[in-house]
């Protein structure tokens, strides 16, 4: 129900959360359970972790039960299923523009990068370094699983 009132009050609103996979116990039915999760609510962003103990952590006393290949296999297909949700949701944004906050330079030359209200990373072509810290109306013109890119709005 907060999600469905986010949604309804906020419909541009991004939701990230943190995952850990293969904690001490976990069942494939509660895996399960947390991919229908990633789906539901259709997070944009995910920190998705493999569980290791953590020296102090109560759970470093607990038996460590859940196989390296399966923490993987489970991390894999979150990851794969928050890249097509976060791609979807950058798709629909081709064509908007939005106001960015410039971070600085991108790794892509002649390029700054700088993320929206909602946290998504955009990238868009500038050589003025003094805009990073400012804020800038960019029109999403191209899209990809985990950012979009775009060009100064005029």
């Amino acid at each position: 129900r907060v999600v469905e009132n986010i949604r309804r009050l906020l419909p541009e609103a991004t939701l990230f959360t943190d995952i850990i996979v293969g904690f001490p116990g976990e069942t494939e039915e509660q895996f399960g359970r947390t991919l229908e999760a990633l789906r539901e609510f259709s997070y944009t962003m995910a920190y998705i972790a493999m569980y290791s103990p953590r020296p102090g952590a109560a759970s470093a006393r607990w038996e460590d039960d859940v196989p390296l290949e399966e923490k993987r296999r489970r991390l894999h297909v979150l990851s794969e299923e928050l890249k097509r949700i976060s791609g979807e949701a950058n798709r629909a944004l081709v064509g908007s523009t939005r106001t960015v906050l410039v971070m600085g330079s991108d790794r892509k030359e002649g390029y700054l990068s700088g993320k929206t209200e909602g946290r998504i990373i955009v990238r868009f072509p500038a050589a003025d370094p003094g805009l990073i810290g400012s804020y800038i109306p960019i029109r999403i013109t191209g899209a990809s699983d985990m950012s979009v890119e775009g060009v100064p709005a005029e």
